[in-house]
């Protein structure tokens, strides 16, 4: 096997914090995968059942099917247009988003745990700079300051002297 350069994609400059060609292509295959799994659980969970609630089972078996193949045909396309260098990197992001988005509904139609969910906080990580190495915690994560004692207390405790209703 050799290497062709003329048919490698040279690399994007991507937005800042937006998921790269490569990490598409993982979150679009690992999105696939989550989903066969969650039809694989409903389609378990329905030969098991019992005759009374068949017709249940069947219905949210046929759900799940149903998003696992939309999921699966995005991660066939994400390769497909991966091979293909003039295809914008975006449209591997919309594969992948659109992907992981059917992957969640097989997960909710099986009633299995939504695990991917962390597969769409890897496309929309927004990437920030490191803060500066003083050593102190960034002011967003100070304590409130304490509301100096001169101010007077709210109008209604003067006139009742009670709390509020």
């Amino acid at each position: 096997m050799s290497f062709d350069p003329a048919l490698s994609k040279p690399p994007t400059p991507t937005e800042f914090g937006e998921a790269t060609p490569q990490t598409c292509l993982r979150v679009v295959r690992a999105a696939a995968t989550l989903a066969a799994a969650a039809d694989d659980a409903a389609l378990d969970a329905f030969c098991r059942s019992s005759t009374r609630s068949m017709a249940r089972l069947e219905t949210v078996m046929h759900a799940t099917h149903r998003e696992a193949v939309e999921a699966e045909r995005y991660a066939a396309l994400a390769e497909e247009w991966d091979a293909d260098p003039s295809m914008p990197d975006r449209a591997l992001r919309r594969c992948a988003t659109q992907a992981v988005t059917h992957a969640l509904a097989a997960q909710r139609e099986a009633g299995v745990e939504l695990t991917a969910l962390a597969l769409r906080g890897e496309l929309e990580r927004a990437l920030t700079p490191r803060s500066a190495p003083s050593g102190r915690a960034p002011s967003a994560s100070r304590r409130p300051r304490k509301r100096p004692q001169s101010v007077p207390p709210p109008a209604w405790t003067r006139r009742t002297g009670t709390s509020p209703p």
